[in-house]
């Protein structure tokens, strides 16, 4: 009002400040991303200014206002309050000006649910009993947290305490539980444990709670019965019905099914395999006999099983009688109604019928042509005719029948003639020749010399006759008409002579034919011998006078085909057999040092016993052991060398001359190597046996486990016959023998697959024989047979180290299972027959009873057993025939394949099969360096095989046999090849080595090729020269040069001397 200016400063709030930059550290704040329940507390790092405020708010957020889903603290704050409402939040930091800072990179989420759990159990069906371990995962429908652990509760049949479950991951945590005892339902709960948000879960799963628990047997199997059979009584049914009344259980988990057996036992129990959970079953094709039972017992869902219910015994009978002897009646008779009487038959299951055992008919043709209404029965083994006879001739049979009514055949014809008298009455008399021809005998009519032998070494032999049941006579002759010979009474044995007066030596025939008392005639037998009386004599080749401690004392004797050869040296006894040429080997092996002198002399096979030829030769000790190695074909000539060291010694100083200790250690490097062992032939195990022991077994036949050997291979039985093996003495002859069996696809199957062979040839293999092949099925592994110590006959082969092995059995009769065990036995091969006494080998052969497949006594127990491999054989495509594809063992040693044959028929029971199976290690490429042998790597090894069509050799055609061909070796250097039979040679190329090429060898039938290879480096010479002999050579050097000055000296000297004469 008084007109004066303001002043322009106020006096106070003359400032403001405009902020317009928002925070930027919300990702300090709230670094990392978090779980949390609804309002509970979240750790946060102060923003670090008390004006700003702190925001937990959804995901681009522009307004804040505190809510449900928007919470907020100071800006200094180390915690936040989770928003209400479950979702997904970020971190905001507004300052005091109202800017907010972008959202954080963490994410906040609030989960407000109890995490859910299924629980699931180890046994898939929850159903257990005490004893059982019980496994049981909890799988949760989200993570949970470390910690609290979370404890599971069990209630009901089964109680637990809460106890802690083992976490295996986020979700998933379990518990084992060991069964006790109790019967229905035990529930699981769930306790403690939080999601990774807080939330607790919930208690009771959302499925699997409960498990069953049931520790009560079902009870015993009722109302067996039979609808095919009635116990303890006969019935010609093979096979048995038998059904059964289901069992109940009352422990709660129910019946789950049935094992069951017939056996020839009353009381045993079945095993707890499950045969199904039918209520009849019935048996397969039962045998004869009367002591068959069924058993039964049942079993519940918790492997509870119950007592065995049995029903029996049944009695089985398909055999008819035996057929009646031929009838006959009181001859001559004027009775036209004659008595006929006849051998009883006999029936050793049901017996003959009680009321008709027989049936005759009488008929006047011998056919019993229109004779049906001529037929009665018979309650003994007689008959006489109710009706009169009229007169003619007339025939007469019987036949027997059980209590089964099975019939036997009927027997042979008795007959009679029945005819007018002078006196007007009838008489029955005698059929005259003509009418019945002698009945011949079970393998039919038969005439033997000495047994059957082949030679004799004397005309007077023994001959053995087979008549018929009613031969009375019989006629011998040297000569196909009989002429001059005459019939005489029948006798099974007769001394005969060959010829007459003087023999000589020649194939001799006897001819015999047999008579009835009537004088009917059976068709001529015959059997020849050759006659030999001259003693074979003896020609010796290839024997030396000396031989090596090191080396096979070996020579030949030519002598007479098929000829023993014997020998005796020393107080010891040998025994070889010359061939069809009359060559024999004689090898006395690796024989001591010492002098030997040995007798020889030959057997033929008539018997004759030649001179003795005598040759002395002595067996030198071994000095040096060098292993020989084959010698590369295109190394050149070695130039001798003269060992220095034998020379210079006399000029060398004391002082480069070896310490006496030194050359006292070299002298004793030379030591003579004696073996430990004495060979077989001096091991006093060829001894003869004494007359009391050849005596016991010298015409005992061969062993039944050979013969039947023969019947499944007719060409192992021929060359017995061959070779004379028809006694147990005669297994002598199989010493020096390698026993061989037929390949599976021998020619002209061989290199066939066994699924590609016809019907006829698989219908003719032979039963319960394990047949091993290789290279995809087209090479057979040669089967040997082995005489094991125990008498038994087993098969044996041989392979190379981790080869495939396909191995094929046919069993006797259809089989449940068939199991295969490859077992180790031992690193060094057991003895065969070729190194074991004979004597131990007779003997146990004439007790015993082997055959391939024997009944197993117990099963194989693999926990006892060195187990390398367990397996299945398999019939693919139901041709009875099976097979298994094994892998031989990679470790070289003795091992035995175990084939097991659980026969569905139970006579037959469970057989084993034992294949000796011996593993050759692999062969190797190597040099040979002063510190050892060193494996060649990259050596090409190639094998080459005559090819039998153009008559050169080729590389073998590897691919054909799943093999390869050439191999390279590695760092082990091995290669090795299995090859069908042949003639091969092998060529090696290596870096730095001359090239190396074998001479050509043979290779039998399934056999592999595995021979160590030494290649020769190119300066090998240079490994002869050592530190001492470079001193030498120096000396000698620095001696010649010292000579050489002292000459030059003289001259020197002599010529000075001259001119100063001059």
């Amino acid at each position: 009002m008084a007109g004066n200016v303001i002043t322009a400063d106020p006096t106070s709030g003359a400032t403001f400040t405009v902020d317009n930059t928002a925070p930027t550290n919300q990702n300090t704040v709230f670094a990392a991303s978090a779980s949390a329940v609804g309002g509970a507390a979240v750790t946060v790092v102060s923003s670090g200014d008390a004006t700003n405020a702190i925001w937990f708010a959804p995901s681009g957020t522009t307004s804040f206002t505190a809510g449900a889903t928007k919470t907020t603290a100071g800006g200094t704050a180390t915690s936040i309050l989770a928003p209400a409402t479950a979702g997904s939040y970020k971190m905001f930091v507004l300052d005091a000006a109202g800017n907010a800072s972008s959202e954080s990179t963490a994410t906040l989420t609030v989960d407000n649910t109890a995490p859910t759990a299924a629980i699931t159990y180890s046994d898939a069906d929850g159903i257990v009993k005490s004893g059982d371990s019980l496994v049981i995962t909890a799988t949760f429908n989200e993570a949970m947290a470390d910690s609290p652990v979370v404890k599971i509760a069990i209630t009901g049949a089964n109680t637990l305490v809460a106890a802690n479950m083992t976490k295996t991951d986020s979700t998933h945590y379990t518990y084992s539980h060991t069964v006790g005892a109790g019967n229905g339902t035990a529930t699981v709960a769930l306790s403690v444990g939080t999601d990774v948000a807080g939330n607790v879960i919930t208690a009771d799963p959302t499925s699997g709670a409960t498990f069953t628990v049931d520790n009560t047997a079902p009870t015993t199997v009722s109302g067996l019965a039979s609808s095919s059979h009635t116990a303890s009584t006969w019935s010609a049914d093979t096979t048995i019905d038998v059904s059964w009344t289901a069992a109940t259980d009352t422990g709660g988990s129910g019946v789950a099914g049935y094992s069951y057996l017939f056996d020839t036992s009353a009381t045993t129990t079945p095993d707890t395999t499950s045969d199904g959970a039918g209520t009849s079953t019935t048996s397969g094709a039962q045998s004869d006999g009367n002591s068959m039972y069924f058993h039964v017992r049942a079993a519940d869902n918790a492997e509870n099983w119950g007592s065995a219910s049995h029903l029996g015994p049944f009695y089985v009978d398909t055999t008819a009688p035996t057929a009646p002897g031929t009838p006959s009646t009181t001859i001559p008779t004027s009775d036209t109604t004659p008595t006929w009487t006849w051998t009883a038959s006999t029936d050793a299951s049901s017996g003959l019928h009680a009321t008709t055992p027989y049936t005759v008919q009488w008929c006047t043709n011998s056919g019993f042509t229109g004779c049906a209404a001529n037929t009665a029965t018979s309650t003994t083994n007689s008959y006489t005719h109710s009706v009169v006879l009229a007169d003619n001739t007339w025939y007469f049979k019987a036949k027997a029948m059980d209590a089964l009514s099975q019939e036997s055949s009927y027997s042979s014809n008795g007959s009679i003639v029945l005819g007018a008298t002078g006196g007007g009455g009838s008489v029955i008399t005698l059929l005259g020749p003509g009418y019945e021809p002698p009945v011949p005998p079970a393998g039919g009519f038969k005439v033997a010399i000495n047994n059957g032998a082949g030679y004799t070494n004397t005309p007077v032999v023994a001959l053995a006759l087979q008549g018929g049941s009613n031969t009375a006579k019989m006629m011998v002759s040297d000569r196909a008409d009989f002429a001059y010979a005459m019939q005489e009474t029948y006798a099974a044995e007769k001394t005969w002579s060959l010829c007459s007066p003087a023999c000589p030596d020649g194939e001799y025939t006897v001819y015999a034919k047999f008579y009835t008392s009537y004088g009917d005639s059976s068709s001529v037998v015959s059997s020849s011998i050759v006659l030999d009386t001259r003693a074979p004599k003896i020609a010796l080749f290839d024997a030396r006078g000396i031989y090596s401690a090191a080396e096979h004392a070996a020579f030949f004797v030519d002598t007479e085909a098929k000829a023993d050869v014997m020998l005796q040296w020393n107080g010891s006894y040998g025994l070889v057999f010359a061939n069809e040429q009359g060559r024999a080997t004689v090898d006395l092996g690796a024989m001591p040092a010492g002098s030997y002198r040995v007798s020889i002399f030959a057997k033929d096979m008539a018997g004759n016993t030649g001179e003795a030829s005598v040759i002395q030769f002595t067996v030198e000790p071994i000095k040096e052991v060098v292993a020989q190695e084959p010698v590369p074909a295109q190394e050149e000539p070695r130039t001798p060398i003269v060992n220095i060291q034998d020379i210079l010694p006399p000029f060398i100083p004391e002082l480069f001359l070896p310490k006496q200790e030194e050359a006292q250690e070299e002298q004793k490097k030379e030591i003579v190597i004696v073996p430990q062992e004495a060979p077989l032939v001096m091991s006093e195990q060829w001894n003869l046996f004494s007359e009391q022991s050849l005596e016991a077994f010298v015409l005992a036949p061969l062993p039944g486990e050979i013969t039947r050997l023969t019947q499944k291979f007719l060409a192992l039985g021929k060359t017995f016959q061959d070779i004379g093996v028809t006694k147990i003495t005669d297994l002598e002859k199989l010493k020096s023998v390698k026993l061989t069996l037929p390949g599976l696809t021998d020619s002209p199957f061989q290199g066939m697959p066994v699924v590609a062979l016809s019907p006829d040839v698989k219908k003719a293999l032979p039963t319960e024989v394990v047949f091993a092949k290789t290279g995809g099925e087209v090479i057979d592994l040669s089967i040997s047979l082995t005489f094991k110590e125990d008498g038994k006959i087993q098969q044996s082969i041989s392979t190379l180290a981790g080869k495939p092995l396909h191995l094929t059995v046919k069993p006797e009769s259809p089989a449940k299972s068939i199991k295969g065990y490859v077992v180790f036995k031992s690193k060094k091969p057991s003895p065969t027959l070729n190194q074991m006494p004979f004597h131990n080998v007779a003997a146990s052969v004439l007790f015993a009873e082997p055959v391939f497949a024997y009944a197993q006594e117990q099963p194989v127990r693999t926990e006892e057993l060195l187990l390398f491999m367990e397996f299945e054989y398999a019939d693919l495509d139901g041709d009875g025939i099976y097979t298994a594809e094994i892998q031989a063992p990679l470790v070289a040693g003795e091992y035995e394949i175990i084939t097991v044959m659980d026969y569905e028929d139970l006579s037959l029971g469970t057989k084993e099969i034992r294949l000796t199976t011996v593993i050759d290690p692999e062969g190797y490429v190597y040099t040979q360096l002063p510190e050892g042998k060193t494996r060649i790597v990259g050596a090409v090894v190639s094998l080459f095989w005559l090819n039998p069509k153009m008559e050169q050799y080729q590389l073998w055609p590897a691919k054909e046999y799943q093999q390869e061909n050439p191999q390279i070796t590695d760092d082990t250097g091995i290669y090795s090849f299995l090859v069908p039979p042949g003639l091969y040679y092998l060529k090696v190329e290596a870096p730095h080595y001359p090239v190396y090429q074998s001479d050509a060898f043979s290779v039998e039938e399934g056999k592999g090729i595995h021979m160590n290879i030494e290649l020769k480096g190119k300066f090998w010479w240079l490994q002869l020269i050592d530190w001492k002999i470079f001193v030498v050579v120096i000396f000698g050097v620095l001696l010649l040069y010292n000579f050489y000055r002292d000459t030059i000296r003289e001259k020197w000297m002599k010529s000075k001397n001259t001119r100063l004469d001059l």
